[in-house]
């Protein structure tokens, strides 16, 4: 752990991590000056189809209208090695300020036979190549939701190992000096405390829906901007 690390803790949802240099605090200070700015995030189809995505727009043109281009770079079905073959097209080329980044709930699935640790190289090599295309980017990582399978079982029997693959995260965040949005631990309070609340917000046991989203992933999303936000006015 970074010996200026600051952690804000979300009360029932989850945790970012930060030291307060590497929020996007450039970002909204080029907002205030009246510059254009665009997100990108890249991720599974939690990222693709996630309703938290859909909330950025309307987040920032209530507060900068006009000036901020969300752009949803993410791919269904897809994991960090996809992720690494597509950045330059995906994210480099739209040459972001801000980059939102999760690969994690599919790096895990079984049968895409991607280790723990080829699932760090690649989220490794994704960040490289963002910080060289586009240095000014400031890139976010982000751990998602659990999966529930068929049989109930949280995490799912497909993806046994969910934990290690988000603690990639974790790890690459505080050795990259990146930003955290630690979704994972309020999902899995979500699912561990009731199947049914779980299952009401991701019918399918892995996709959350809108409701969720609110109850759970986006009030961290939100911190982290308004975090970011007040260090810009300092």
């Amino acid at each position: 752990m970074l010996i200026h690390l600051v952690v804000l803790t979300v009360l029932m949802t989850g945790t970012i991590h930060a030291a307060e240099p590497v929020l996007p605090v450039a970002f909204f200070r080029n907002l205030k000056a009246g510059k254009s700015q665009v997100v990108v995030t890249y991720g599974s189809s939690l990222t693709e189809y996630g309703p938290w995505v859909a909330m950025l727009q309307p987040w920032f043109d209530q507060r900068y209208k006009g000036l901020v281009t969300v752009i949803n770079s993410g791919g269904s079905g897809q994991h960090s090695g996809w992720g690494l073959a597509n950045v330059q097209e995906k994210v480099v080329d739209k040459h972001p300020t801000l980059v939102f980044i999760e690969f994690g709930i599919n790096d895990a699935h079984v049968r895409f036979k991607i280790t723990p640790e080829q699932a760090r190289a690649n989220l490794d090599g994704i960040v490289r190549a963002i910080r060289a295309g586009t240095p000014p980017a400031v890139i976010v990582l982000q751990t998602m939701n659990v999966a529930v399978d068929a049989n109930g079982k949280t995490a799912g029997t497909d993806r046994p190992k969910l934990d290690d693959y988000y603690a990639n995260y974790s790890a690459c965040a505080a050795e990259g000096k990146m930003t955290l949005i630690d979704n994972y631990p309020g999902w899995q309070k979500v699912a561990y405390d009731s199947a049914k609340t779980f299952l009401s917000y991701a019918a399918d046991g892995l996709h959350p829906n809108k409701e969720g989203i609110l109850a759970v992933t986006w009030p961290n999303i939100e911190k982290m901007l308004v975090a970011a936000e007040a260090a810009a006015q300092r």
